[in-house]
């Protein structure tokens, strides 16, 4: 969205190809905070509930509510930064049978699951690029002359594309060890009950003040990153590009 918006002159003169791409980043935008994060929670909850904390069932955790796993922040952060997080999970580490394994599996968890979607969207994007449906390989705007159909098709490649860069971001986002990221788990499992507690009540604006640092350090466009994302997904490419191959080969 960041660099859509940077180039919105270039862009409007094809309203429609501009309008096709924005759409496909909201889509994006969308499909992660209402099906990728409550997933991802739901997951931790599992662990939690596996593990011996009851109050997860008791206060109804265990469901794919996004409502659980929703926050502005991350909205905002996943719509112009592409990068997001869910709102951490709650639950009680006195009830786990061996709190430390438990929380270093749910942080673990809640990373695995963003790689794991990023796994399962590059190969989607991937065969897209391979196919080449209409001409279209990359989420910029198509032609101004190009059919209505191509318009449509470009909603949805750019949905994959933004949906796959978000996951990657916040696979890695979620690795840094800090509070609200997955990896802040281990992190709050480490520190004094007071200091734990003083974290766990003030979520809200410890996720504003590390989404603030990591787009003015390390998130910001053409940042680190940004850039380490890319050489992911064009190295991902290649390898599947190579196994397409073989696998057409295979019918020819």
């Amino acid at each position: 969205m960041y660099e859509i918006l940077s180039e919105l002159g270039r862009l409007s003169s094809n309203f429609i190809g501009f309008l096709s791409v924005v759409l496909g980043c909201f889509a994006a935008t969308a499909v992660f905070l209402l099906v990728v994060n409550p997933l991802h929670n739901y997951i931790k909850y599992y662990i939690a509930d596996k593990s011996g904390d009851i109050t997860v069932q008791n206060e109804g955790y265990l469901t794919m509510s996004h409502d659980l796993s929703f926050n502005w922040i991350s909205f905002f952060s996943t719509l112009v930064l592409q990068m997001g997080f869910a709102t951490p999970v709650i639950y009680e580490k006195t009830n786990f049978k061996k709190p430390k394994n438990t929380i270093t599996y749910m942080a673990l968890a809640g990373v695995g699951h963003y790689v794991c979607c990023s796994m399962v969207l590059l190969i989607i994007y991937s065969l897209l690029r391979y196919f080449g449906v209409f001409g279209v390989i990359t989420a910029t705007v198509p032609p101004a002359d190009a059919p209505i159909y191509v318009y449509l098709y470009q909603v949805f490649f750019a949905t994959v594309y933004f949906l796959t860069r978000i996951c990657i971001n916040s696979a890695i986002l979620n690795m840094i060890p800090i509070v609200p990221m997955d990896m802040g788990d281990v992190l709050y499992m480490a520190l004094n009950t007071y200091v734990a507690d003083f974290f766990r009540n003030h979520q809200f604006f410890l996720s504003l003040v590390v989404i603030i640092i990591v787009f003015l350090t390390i998130g910001a466009p053409s940042g680190h990153i940004e850039s380490l994302s890319s050489t992911i997904m064009r190295s991902a490419m290649t390898g599947y590009y190579v196994v397409f191959d073989w696998v057409a080969s295979l019918f020819a």
